[in-house]
């Protein structure tokens, strides 16, 4: 018979998600505006919509750095949870997951008051699916390994904004900037997101039933719900991109 293992909540990881949220909220309002400002003329002749989106992307950017380097640094340097992907804690991933928690909370409260976004229920749903399970993993400091595994997926967002940034600067869809951020990103994309696919859910599969992973109790559902809602958005988004890329290509020829 297998003994539930009961879980303690650790408080002392929501203080850090809050000061991300504000930090993150900090660089929206004061830090991208200047920096944007130096970069680029045209930044202030945007739309005050157009602004916000310019700036909510660039602290994206800055989310993506963050996380997915701390996520890198876990799995190559701390290879004891690969051993035990369940039970073994890291306080660098919890810290981790505490920080995109705060990211995503600040994303969400920028979208709502500032920007108009189109798509913006899907963007929600996403964060939503996200935040659920990284609120587990670091307030019980349990199944950090798996939650670096995904954290790698955020490896082509940078691309997608790129994209982004250059239409609204005007760039022709034919440009060589534009052509070889799109192929990047496509490429990146499959990488980071349908690549890292099989393997997230072979190592479920090998933990899939055993004592450590039932001791988890309805927790373990963590490792499979959230992650197949975000997996058939990124088919999904993997499926649009690559239309667009063909009919981008077939314009060319």
């Amino acid at each position: 018979m297998v003994v539930l293992e009961t879980l303690e909540f650790d408080v002392s990881y929501t203080v850090v998600m809050g000061m991300t949220c504000v930090v993150f909220l900090f660089i929206f309002r004061l830090v991208c505006p200047a920096f944007s400002r130096c970069i680029t003329d045209r930044y202030s002749s945007l739309p005050y919509y157009t602004r916000m989106e310019w700036d909510d992307r660039m602290i994206s950017n800055v989310h993506v750095v963050v996380a997915v380097t701390l996520a890198l640094y876990v799995l190559i340097f701390q290879r004891h949870l690969s051993n035990e992907p369940i039970w073994t804690e890291s306080i660098t991933a919890r810290n981790t997951c505490a920080i995109v928690v705060g990211y995503m909370i600040a994303d969400i409260i920028v979208m709502v008051v500032y920007c108009q976004l189109e798509g913006f229920w899907t963007f929600l749903l996403h964060h939503a699916v996200s935040m659920y399970a990284y609120v587990f993993i670091m307030s019980y400091g349990v199944l950090t390994y798996f939650s670096m595994i995904r954290l790698l997926a955020e490896s082509s967002t940078p691309f997608v904004n790129q994209r982004w940034y250059l239409d609204t600067l005007g760039y022709p869809k034919n440009s060589k900037a534009v052509l070889i951020n799109g192929i990047s990103m496509l490429i990146m994309f499959f990488v980071s997101r349908i690549l890292t696919m099989p393997w997230y859910w072979y190592r479920i599969w090998l933990v899939t039933g055993t004592e450590e992973a039932l001791r988890l109790g309805h927790v373990m559902l963590i490792m499979y719900i959230p992650c197949l809602v975000l997996d058939a958005f990124n088919v999904y988004w993997f499926y649009k991109m690559s239309r667009g890329a063909i009919k981008v290509l077939r314009s060319i020829n």
